[in-house]
């Protein structure tokens, strides 16, 4: 194994074991919002430590998806896993 190969390989594993951290804090808030497949954006906020308004401009810019119910917007679940995910993976390369 090359030394590059080695060092992407424990960079990969360090996003693993932080995306694994960041969504231990996360699950137990999803979990409990299980008989549903989405959050408000008030409680897709707080499930990844954002301000509600960070939330929305995060939409605005196409980095999270969301949906529009009626009038309510709501960020499905998959997608916050998705953000967590995906921030602790930049966390690591930085």
């Amino acid at each position: 194994m090359s030394a590059v190969t080695a060092g992407d390989a424990l960079l990969d594993a360090l996003a693993d074991r932080l995306a694994e951290r960041v969504l231990a804090g996360v699950l137990p808030h999803l979990e409990s919002q299980s008989a549903r497949e989405a959050l408000s954006i008030d409680g897709a906020a707080e499930a990844l430590s954002l301000s509600p308004s960070t939330l929305k401009r995060l939409i605005a810019g196409g980095h999270i998806e969301s949906k529009l119910v009626g009038q309510r917007r709501i960020v499905p679940l998959d997608e916050v896993r998705r953000f967590a995910r995906d921030r602790a993976s930049v966390e690591v390369d930085q």
